[in-house]
């Protein structure tokens, strides 16, 4: 709303349906854009973004900018990763593994951190524990999208380690929120008779900080 009020175009990019009370101006929706590709293995909306702002370069300045390919690109992939997309796909794992070629990139002291924290490897598909933390906003209000984009970008150690220690304490809580609704939903299945499929949803009372998180 304050960006019309400003003039400006909305874009979304991302899977989800847009607001229809305040509607954007173009809705790029990755699975929507897959072309041949399974659905399920299309590009994250942050993938799509960056392959938006390529495309606004191409059109500008008649190609892309070289160090487009490098932190922008990187991030992107981070989001890919953040997102839980498969790394099966050979693009999807083109967006973090191009730019880490290039020697002078260094990954942020946050991600570090995380990395460190749950000895897994960013050149690999054994990242679940660092993708699970940076998936935390989507889970829970305890965490925000911020937090992630800060330790990202933040070459402050300190800040970078501070953010890095948040969304470590948030997901080693989640985890504990998981089990219970986990063992609400088995309880609920065994009443039913139905002990294969079980799906509960917490109430605001369980986990006021997680009303979204369901098992």
């Amino acid at each position: 709303e304050l960006a019309h009020k400003l003039g400006m175009k909305v874009i979304v990019v991302d899977h989800h349906d847009y607001d229809p009370d305040n509607p954007c101006d173009f809705h790029l929706n990755p699975k929507k854009h897959a072309d041949e590709r399974e659905e399920e293995d299309a590009n994250t909306g942050a993938q799509l973004a960056w392959k938006l702002g390529a495309s606004v370069q191409v059109a500008m300045e008649g190609k892309t900018r070289p160090e487009y390919w490098k932190t922008p690109m990187f991030l992107a992939g981070m989001g890919c990763r953040a997102d839980m997309a498969p790394l099966n796909d050979l693009e999807n794992r083109a967006f973090f593994r191009v730019p880490l070629k290039d020697k002078n990139l260094s990954v942020s002291p946050g991600l570090q951190h995380l990395l460190d924290h749950f000895e897994e490897d960013i050149k690999y598909s054994n990242m679940m524990r660092t993708n699970a933390c940076m998936n935390m906003p989507k889970r829970t209000t305890k965490a925000s999208a911020a937090d992630v984009v800060g330790l990202l970008s933040t070459s402050d150690p300190e800040e970078g380690v501070a953010y890095a220690q948040k969304l470590i304490d948030i997901y080693e809580e989640a985890k504990v929120v998981k089990k219970d609704m986990e063992e609400q939903a088995k309880a609920q299945a065994g009443k039913r008779g139905d002990k294969d499929r079980y799906f509960a949803m917490a109430t605001i009372e369980d986990h006021p900080d997680y009303a979204g998180y369901s098992g």
